[in-house]
């Protein structure tokens, strides 16, 4: 999924970061066998789009949304973002 979306040309797309496997609720796959995705995308406000300055953009768990790293090919530089842009992701 992320290799896909990075392919497409979208930016800010992170792999191996925020979540883990910590609870046997969100660890099924590992004891059973099954696959799990688990997705999320940056929330517009009340579908009202956003401005989100670049020195709003900082580290996070596991990866940081200023700089480029191993999981995180392309960070989003910051903008308007709108529910235009959550469909599209």
């Amino acid at each position: 999924m992320a290799a896909e979306l990075t392919a497409q040309g979208k930016s800010g797309v992170v792999v191996n970061a925020i979540y883990d496997a910590f609870t046997p609720a969100r660890a099924y796959m590992h004891y059973h066998g099954a696959a799990r995705v688990l997705s999320e995308t940056a929330s517009a406000d009340m579908a009202t789009p956003v401005e989100v300055s670049p020195d709003r953009l900082g580290p996070g768990r596991n990866y940081d949304a200023s700089r480029r790293s191993w999981n995180f090919p392309d960070p989003w530089p910051g903008g308007p973002w709108g529910l235009r842009d959550i469909v599209e992701y």
